[in-house]
């Protein structure tokens, strides 16, 4: 459920960036030369997502089919 919440309202989860890292001679050490960085979704709003969740089955509406 929190990567459909994520998708909906990235509001609901705070975001941590995590540097590039390069391992090289035996260690992990932060570098520039990798411009890609690891994002991580943390602290997630669990009342704002389940109150949206029961909102969104109480308030359905049925699509057609085609």
């Amino acid at each position: 459920m929190a990567a459909v919440a994520i998708l909906k309202n990235s509001a609901w989860a705070d975001i941590k960036k995590i540097p590039s890292v390069l391992y090289s001679n035996g260690c992990w050490s932060e570098t520039d030369s990798i411009q890609t960085n690891l994002y991580i979704r943390e602290n997630f709003n669990k009342d704002e997502i389940l109150k949206d969740f029961y909102n969104s089955i109480k308030n359905y509406s049925k699509v057609e089919v085609i």
